[in-house]
């Protein structure tokens, strides 16, 4: 079949529009940059002043800060990971209570749900990376970054154990590890500095654009993202996409309207669909369906078999005796503590919350994080002021996910890009299709980074996001159509 071609006029209202906010995103940076810097110069004329006037006033009002900070360990640099950290930092300002060390693997983030894209334009990953150093340059030294896998957490003398033999203690511990994937969608532990990332994206690039037959197992989001980015970038030549799923249709768990679309979009692009088909085995260049025939391929990509990263390649789980859930995930009471440890909390795709039973995505592993933090400072003010404000009386800590909005539930908020200038937006009944969302995805990654790289314009446009989409989610966007006819009845 012959491809739809994108309208110039859709690809420069799409390229024209994403510019625009390039523009305007970067202005309000400076701006905010500059608030900052001024907001900093303040604090020092009111600190240096303070301290000149009141210094014999220093040993009788300091009670308990002899202990020290609490010690704050997050294993796992991702959205998770660095959402606490932002939280407990730069949101609630918080670095003279506590010190926060960041563990990964990897010395940089990567906004994995954008990495599709850098497999037909390699140069894309700049765009989707940024280094974990600038944790290091917290103005206040309350927070550093450490490189390196972790192989273990010691709950009983409270110590994160690394591959390296080094050894971090903690008072609070956050599990913030994320998930796994066949690569090379997502880093490996070989892949642990951007370099070493930026090869692996090269080869596989390479092999594609070498290739005449391109295989795709997994008809979910990640396996449509693909095959669009394949078709979208090789509209001029002749390449044979295939998308093998054992389901009898694309993108379970989506509402109908996106799958409807997104079915329409790969037909019309030449993309081959052999839904409801079985296999019994893949190999290098070829996969056997369940009844014995054999399709062969130049390139085969797995997009299945996501599980939560709770194994080490070095042996091992991180924590055996919470890990009961799906696929070995870290079960957690409506505090997100782990179950049986006060002082042990997780965060993300790792985690699993019987009572909301959420999508893993960005969007909720960063809800995750904002109520982690603020329980693990309420414990952290607990315990430096003597007081019982535990979880065991259930009077102390916040629940998951009503106690930050009021919210039952978490928004259900995706967005499936079909190549560069077309996506299927879904935000709980709401779904939009076509370019608007395409702009609303590069918005989404954008800010994404810009937050990991803590840009101002970054860390505000995710708190006004979120608290957004609980707003709409409990008002106007409610999760399912009778509570939708049951707000317009009102």
């Amino acid at each position: 079949m012959a491809k739809m071609a994108v309208s110039a006029l859709h690809a420069a209202a799409v390229d024209g529009t994403i510019w625009l906010l390039w523009v305007i995103l970067n202005v309000l940076d400076a701006f905010l940059v500059a608030l900052r810097k001024i907001a900093s110069f303040a604090d020092v004329i009111t600190t240096s002043t303070d301290a000149t006037c009141c210094d014999h006033a220093n040993n009788s009002s300091n009670n308990d800060d002899s202990a020290g900070p609490a010690r704050i360990v997050i294993v796992g640099a991702s959205f998770a990971g660095l959402g606490a950290y932002r939280d407990l930092l730069l949101r609630h300002k918080a670095s003279d209570e506590i010190e926060v060390t960041v563990i990964d693997y990897k010395d940089y983030f990567e906004y994995t749900p954008g990495i599709l894209r850098a497999f037909v334009e390699p140069n894309h990953l700049s765009s989707l990376t940024c280094p974990l150093s600038a944790l290091n340059k917290n103005k206040n030294g309350a927070s550093r970054f450490v490189q390196g896998e972790v192989i273990g957490v010691d709950a009983t003398t409270q110590v994160v154990s690394l591959n390296d033999g080094n050894q971090i203690p903690y008072d609070y511990l956050i599990v913030a590890t994320g998930s796994t994937y066949p690569g090379p969608i997502k880093a490996t532990t070989s892949q642990s500095t951007l370099a070493q990332r930026q090869l692996s994206i090269n080869q596989s690039a390479r092999d594609i654009d070498a290739a005449n037959t391109i295989i795709i197992i997994g008809g979910g989001a990640v396996g449509v993202e693909l095959a669009a980015e394949l078709v979208d970038k090789y509209r001029d030549r002749q390449k044979r996409v295939i998308i093998i799923d054992v389901a009898p249709t694309i993108l379970p768990g989506f509402r109908q309207h996106s799958v409807d679309y997104a079915l329409r979009w790969l037909e019309d692009n030449g993309v081959e669909l052999r839904l409801d088909t079985s296999f019994d085995r893949i190999d290098d260049a070829s996969v056997t369906l369940s009844d014995g025939s054999k399709i062969f391929a130049d390139v085969i990509f797995k997009c299945f078999g996501v599980a939560p990263a709770t194994a080490s390649k070095y042996g091992g789980r991180l924590l055996s005796d919470a890990q009961d859930g799906p696929k070995g995930s870290i079960v957690v009471n409506n505090h997100l503590q782990v179950e049986g440890q006060e002082n042990i909390f997780a965060a993300g795709d790792v985690c699993f919350h019987s009572k909301s039973a959420e999508l893993k995505l960005a969007h909720t592993a960063h809800v995750n994080a904002s109520l982690v933090a603020l329980n693990v400072l309420r414990l952290v003010r607990a315990a430096k002021n003597g007081t019982e404000s535990r979880s065991h009386g259930h009077d102390g800590l916040l629940s998951y996910p009503d106690g930050l909005f009021g919210n039952e539930q978490t928004p259900k908020i995706y967005n499936v890009s079909l190549g560069k200038y077309d996506a299927s937006l879904g935000f709980n009944t709401l779904v939009m299709n076509g370019p608007l969302p395409a702009v609303v995805k590069w918005l989404i990654e954008w800010t994404q980074v810009a937050a990991a790289a803590n840009r101002p314009i970054g860390l505000v446009f995710w708190v006004v996001a979120d608290w957004t989409s609980f707003f709409l989610g409990r008002t106007i966007l409610p999760m399912t159509e009778t509570a939708a006819r049951s707000k317009k009845a009102q």
